[in-house]
């Protein structure tokens, strides 16, 4: 079969020629990246010092693994060809368990809400909903101690940079809605994050225009400026408990961007993509993509305890801490998370424009000292301009979602590649976590007779998680309908032939254990 090259394969394929080695060194660690030239290197990891220098070198299985090609052709549910295929790289078994979870969009510019497994098998895929504009941030969240999905849905407000006015959708095992999360005051909120805490409150953000003169930092006057505005809102009442803007804190000097010159222009000097708690609940942490910065901020006073700026543009009013190893930096980082360690993990994309290569990092945050310090660093050696994921796996790798050149990497603890998955699509981030679902509606069913009188049959249920097998039930009419023959599961849609003289068969949906779950309707043929 030949090999499929998305944009990220290309990349990975070329990255010598566009990206040397980053190399930093200091009491003992070696902070470095594996060369790209070569397929059988795809990977990179560095430990603490402690452990040395790890570089893991996988081989790719392009070769291996057939790649899958969007879905199309869906006989039981064609409302949702298009959906993205993933094409699995590198699987050795080792991945951590649970479903994959993404918001992908391809460049047919089909997106929506998706729920794939390890093997790249689509589960679950909820097109974009009608009048919006984009789908993001696909998570499991906990609600009221009940397990919930939830994601952003809205639109692109004209002209601008990277932001959205929407909601956060919250459904159930049942893929039933049972909350809609929006702003103070029922405003639109933005697109890039979302938390749910045990308080049963959401944490958003939202982008609100303020006019500014920058004339100081080499713009025009009369600018409309976007201000920050982080939320915690109750999600039962809508209530506001919390309340904070970054042009009251942020000067507008700390920007990475440079400003329009023109009056009249709009300018983006902050732009928040992530947003978390502490473990202690008492300060949010704060990711600034252009301003390259991490800010701790603190609940009872809104007040900046400390910045760590990733860029190297100078100083800024506040206590800063010290990025570590020396000379090391990171650029329009995304998803900064806090975890009860002290550690930080980022998603540090290295460009738009090129610094680095993307990557995911380990922060040691040593307030005492003022420090924080690279301990580990996961790549595959390509440049990304935006978006992107870096999270803990319950066996302790680490799954990395590389935005908008698409696809997902999941690191060992010793830095090898034990899973590689590539797509035709970007998605915003690439997440995992267990999802046990039951959908309210049955399956669906096509089925036609064949010219030599067998009975094709066809049979789906999105987003269903515990399907294992289906069993064709044929008779001569509903009221006589009995089991034929019995299929595994072998993606979202299963194709199976039976040889029958029924005149309507049906299917029904059966657990790992042979159990019934449920029977789609009945098809005439």
């Amino acid at each position: 079969m030949p090999l499929t090259l998305t944009r990220r394969r290309l990349l990975i394929s070329g990255g010598a020629a566009i990206s040397g080695a980053i190399a930093a060194s200091t009491a003992g660690v070696l902070i470095s990246e594996a060369t790209a030239a070569h397929h059988s290197s795809v990977a990179s990891h560095t430990a603490n010092a402690a452990s040395g220098t790890a570089t893991a070198t996988p081989t790719s299985t392009a070769s291996q693994t057939p790649s899958i090609p969007p879905y199309s052709g869906l006989r039981t549910r064609p409302d949702l060809d298009g959906a993205a295929g993933l094409k699995v790289r590198t699987a050795t078994g080792d991945a951590a368990p649970g479903y994959l979870f993404l918001t992908p969009k391809t460049p047919a510019n089909v997106q929506g809400a998706a729920i794939y497994d390890n093997a790249g098998h689509l589960i679950w895929f909820r097109p974009l909903g009608a009048g919006e504009d984009m789908v993001h941030n696909l998570q499991l969240v906990e609600y009221h101690g009940q397990p919930l999905l939830a994601w952003y849905e809205g639109k692109a407000p004209s002209g601008t940079p990277g932001f959205g006015d929407g909601t956060c959708l919250l459904y159930n095992t049942s893929y039933e809605q049972v909350a809609t999360i929006r702003g103070d005051g029922g405003s639109p909120i933005d697109l890039h994050d979302l938390v749910v805490t045990p308080q049963g409150t959401a944490i958003v953000a939202a982008y609100l225009p303020v006019t500014r003169d920058l004339t100081s930092i080499g713009g025009a006057t009369n600018t409309i400026v976007y201000d920050w505005h982080l939320q915690e809102i109750d999600i039962a009442t809508g209530q506001l408990r919390f309340s904070w803007h970054a042009i009251d804190h942020v000067d507008i000097s700390e920007t990475t961007e440079t400003p329009p010159t023109s009056p009249g222009g709009a300018f983006d000097f902050f732009h928040g993509n992530s947003i978390d708690r502490t473990p202690d609940g008492t300060a949010f942490i704060v990711s600034a993509r252009n301003t390259s910065t991490i800010y701790k901020i603190d609940r009872a006073t809104g007040n900046v305890i400390w910045r760590l700026r990733g860029a190297d543009k100078g100083e800024a009013p506040g206590r800063h801490l010290k990025l570590l190893p020396d000379g090391e930096s990171f650029w329009y980082q995304h998803d900064v998370r806090a975890w009860a360690d002290g550690t930080l993990s980022v998603f540090d994309d290295g460009g738009q424009p090129f610094h680095h290569n993307g990557r995911g990092i380990i922060l040691n945050v040593d307030e005492s000292a003022g420090t924080a310090t690279i301990t580990r660093q996961d790549s595959i050696k390509i440049p990304v301009n935006f978006e992107g994921s870096y999270r803990p796996q319950p066996n302790g790798d680490w799954l990395a979602g590389w935005g908008d050149v698409g696809g997902l990497t999941e690191f060992a603890p010793d830095g090898k590649v034990v899973l590689d998955v590539d797509f035709d699509a970007n998605s915003y981030r690439c997440l995992r976590a267990d999802w046990v679902a039951n959908p309210v509606v049955p399956p669906d069913i096509a089925a036609e007779r064949a010219a030599d009188g067998s009975v094709n049959v066809w049979a789906s249920w999105n987003g269903a998680t515990e399907v294992r097998s289906w069993r064709v039930l044929g008779g001569d009419s509903v009221a006589t309908l009995e089991p034929l023959r019995e299929f595994p599961w072998t993606d979202f849609e299963t194709a199976m032939t039976v040889t029958t003289d029924s005149k309507v068969v049906a299917v029904a949906a059966l657990d790992a254990n042979g159990r019934l779950l449920s029977t789609s309707a009945s098809r005439a043929v």
